[in-house]
This record gives C-alpha cells, structure tokens and sequence, in this order.
C-alpha cells in the first residue's frame, strides 16, 4: 500500500508448535511501517520562511512580510487543524474571485519582494503548499510576472482545472509551458528549482494520490536574464504587478475565477534542492520552522 509519511515494510516469520506430537506450522506477519522525516540538509540554504499560520511574516529575516497588493486588505486564514501539518496548523486562504471581468471583492494576492525568491545569476528554490478546489482555470497561484501572456519575462505558476502549469517567459517568448497534476481539495507540495548557472529548472508537484512528480527543462541565457520578472514583487494569488485579480486580465469567457486558492509555508532557498529532500519534506509533513532557531 501506499502511505503518505511512511515506508511499508512486511516481516514474515515462521513458527512451528507441536500439540499431542503433531507439528502445526504457522506464519505471523507484522506491518512495519517505517516513518520519513524531514530531512536536516533542507535547512541548508533555506533563506525565507513565511509559515502563514495566522500571520504574514517571515521566520528567517526580520521584517520581511507578505503585503496584500490591494491596500487595506485582511488575510483570512483557515481554521485551527486545517492547514496540511498536523493538529492546530492554519493556512492563508484566498478570496473568491466574483464577476467576469473585474473583481472589486477580491484580496488581490500578496507579495514580497522580487529578489527574495529570483535571482539572473545564482540558483534558487521555492515551495510551498497549496490547495484548491480545481474549479479556476487561467489563474495566476504564484508570479512575478504581467500574466497577460506567457510569454511576457518572468515566471509563473498558474492553474488549469486540476493542473498547474509551470511557465518561464523571456518577452516575446516562453520556454514552454509544462503541466504537473493536483488532486481537487487535497493539500499538495509545489516546487521550483532554477540552477541558473547550469540554465536549468526543474518542476516538482507532490500530491498523495499522485505521489512526487518531476519535470525539468533547458534555459537558454534569454531565459535566465528574464527570470526576475517585472522586478515588482512575486506574488501569491496574483500576477508580478498585482493587477490581475482585480481587473481580470484576458476576461476570456472560458476562464473560471470561481474558486479558491489556499497557502502553507511558503520557503525561499538559495541553491537547488534535490528531490530527495523535496520529497522528505512532502512526505513527512514535517514543519520548516522546525529548521529554524
């Protein structure tokens, strides 16, 4: 069987008993089940860490914290127990998207500042976890970019149905869009790797029916100059220049805005991690912030 946090090892072990000098064999088996943990080379590099547990500010570095794109807006955050680790943990939720073409109800997403994330010349990291319904579709989940076009510089991770859609643009062009399956309602794992120097990057999406899924592509030097975005921020829930929400860019009338889009422990590293640790991370369910002092 498949578990999420453990390995399942079967012990076999053979008795025999002798009853009235008759021998009955018997076998016994015992389910081990062999926990993963969250491994200790993940705190390497691990630059930012934004738990999102009723608040918006970073465990690393002092006074970086998330700021809604849409002034005055209020985080909303899930009940205690509802966000993916464990017994009292709470998660960031995002506001329903409502009407066609302007959303004058929405959060607008939050941001941080561009250079917390990207980098044109050093690798990096990013993941965090997310959960959604799997009804929007055309729908910015991270960015530091206009998502009006894919092919506008910058990267991003948008959702279609019960997909996410991994993209890097450079202007004029994008690498080539890849997509990586969720489970509808079902807390998931998403990371991107960008080793700059070595111009490639690297998509996981882990999700318990699905388990760890990978895909990685070349960067040209176009690519990697680009990856900084608009350079405005890197957003949650929204696009590079907090614009997209609110007016609902493209409006194509096949997009869905319905929905919702939910957010845990959003962490920054700067180098690449491996998918052994990405996959101790998912897997354990092990909090960031037992890395930090």
């Amino acid at each position: 069987p498949s578990l999420v946090g453990s390995e399942m090892c079967i012990r076999d072990s053979d008795y025999t008993v002798v009853a009235d000098k008759t021998p009955v064999s018997l076998r016994a088996s015992l389910d081990y089940v062999k926990p993963i943990v969250l491994l200790p080379s993940v705190a390497n590099g691990l630059r930012h860490l934004f738990p999102l547990n009723g608040a918006l500010d970073d465990r690393i570095a002092g006074g970086q914290v998330f700021a809604p794109w849409v002034k005055g807006a209020a985080a909303v955050y899930a009940a205690a127990g509802d966000g993916p680790l464990g017994s009292g943990t709470r998660a960031l939720l995002s506001t329903d998207y409502t009407g066609t073409k302007v959303c004058t109800a929405c959060d607008g997403g939050y941001s941080i500042p561009t250079a917390s994330v990207t980098s044109t010349s050093a690798p990096f990291s990013f993941g965090f976890w997310f959960r959604s319904d799997a009804t929007r579709s055309g729908m910015p989940v991270i960015s530091n970019k206009d998502w009006g076009s894919g092919s506008n510089p910058g990267l991003a991770i948008g959702q279609y149905g019960s997909a996410l859609r991994f993209n890097i643009g450079r202007g004029g062009a994008r690498l080539g869009d890849k997509d990586l399956g969720f489970s509808a309602n079902t807390w998931a794992y998403v990371v991107m790797t960008v080793d700059v120097p070595a111009l490639k990057a690297t998509y996981y999406v882990f999700d318990p029916a699905l388990g760890l899924q990978s895909i990685s592509v070349t960067l040209t030097s176009a690519f990697a100059a680009a990856l900084n975005g608009l350079n405005k921020g890197f957003s949650l829930n929204e696009d590079g220049d907090g614009g997209y929400g609110p007016n609902f860019r493209n409006g194509a009338g096949s997009d869905t805005v319905a929905g919702r889009f939910d957010f845990a422990e959003f962490a920054t590293w700067n180098r690449v991690l491996s998918a052994a640790e990405i996959e101790s991370i998912a897997r354990s369910r092990g909090s960031l912030t037992t890395l930090v002092p």
